[in-house]
């Protein structure tokens, strides 16, 4: 038993700790197939309908220091926007700052996939458009409302982690970059709940 042993702990497992998984979706598989790549535009569309966004957040960002409403609830941070005081802490600031971003981050890493992927132009203009019309709305918001920004439109890596602000008109030259784009190569066909030439 000892010597069988010996020679167990001699023999490689490198080969049977490789691992080739056929179901899962990563940043390659995504991109193989328009079925795939279309989930992964649609998740860029999701995120906008998150709490921190369209799905309830963002509204209240921009109703709160309106002076058109007011919370009714003990929340400190609803109590800042009608005072107009607003604290850099604001929960409701810092979740439609990392929900615009998260929208953005997703729609980068979606141009970056369809661009280097084989499928068809007429697809890559289609889905390009589709996610630079998302990248442009978040940024036309995040200069709306915060002014200059960091202005993303690679992929985040560890040495692009930290970009300086960039000026809000450079921000808005971007989102009309983006919505150029996007007229240019958007299909006229409307489809419900997504972006369209016109």
């Amino acid at each position: 038993i000892s010597s069988l042993l010996g020679v167990l702990s001699l023999t490689s497992c490198e080969k049977l700790l490789d691992e080739k998984p056929e179901y899962t979706v990563n940043s390659i598989t995504a991109f193989e197939s328009e079925t795939s790549a279309n989930m992964a535009l649609q998740g860029c569309y999701a995120y906008l309908t998150e709490y921190n966004l369209y799905g309830q957040n963002f509204q209240e960002l921009l109703v709160g220091p309106s002076g058109l409403a007011f919370g009714q609830n003990n929340n400190i941070g609803y109590a800042e926007f009608v005072s107009l005081n607003i604290s850099e802490t604001n929960t409701t600031v810092s979740l439609s700052w990392s929900g615009l971003y998260k929208v953005i981050s997703e729609c980068n890493y979606l141009i970056a996939g369809v661009e280097k992927s084989n499928l068809s132009d007429a697809f890559k203009g289609q889905a390009i458009g589709e996610a630079r019309f998302l990248r442009a709305l978040c940024y036309f918001n995040l200069a709306n409302l915060f002014g200059g920004v960091p202005l993303r439109i690679d992929p985040t890596t560890s040495t692009t982690v930290d970009l300086p602000k960039s000026t809000r008109e450079q921000v808005y030259a971007q989102a009309e970059q983006d919505w150029k784009y996007a007229a240019e190569n958007l299909n006229a066909a409307k489809t419900s709940g997504r972006a369209s030439k016109y």
